[in-house]
């Protein structure tokens, strides 16, 4: 779970939760957030292009869900961010968070 998850200093669970089932993946290139923290953290990166993509066979449980009557190739939306050309990285605003709710 996450604690105290901010960017620039600026809290984004306050109104939401004190803690945020999480996973965190050292091997991932990308950030994947919930929609109920999409749109928070997005906001504090103006230099980001969102656009909305299609992606098949995005995940086995969403394609065989009970009220689909079988298991096909189907596509998911989900909204990808990427960084305007020329945009220097080293720029972007820090996002931090807690482990746990005191550390």
């Amino acid at each position: 779970e996450l604690y105290k998850l901010s960017v620039c200093n600026t809290e984004l669970l306050g109104n939401i939760s004190s803690h945020w089932p999480a996973m965190i993946d050292s091997g991932a290139s990308c950030l994947t957030l919930p929609k109920e923290l999409f749109e928070s953290v997005v906001a504090w990166v103006p230099a980001l292009d969102c656009v909305q993509e299609w992606i098949q066979d995005f995940d086995y449980t969403e394609r065989c869900r009970p009220e689909y009557t079988e298991c096909t190739s189907l596509f998911k939306n989900l909204t990808m961010c990427y960084l305007r050309p020329g945009f220097d990285p080293a720029n972007l605003p820090v996002l931090a968070f807690r482990l746990s709710e005191d550390g």
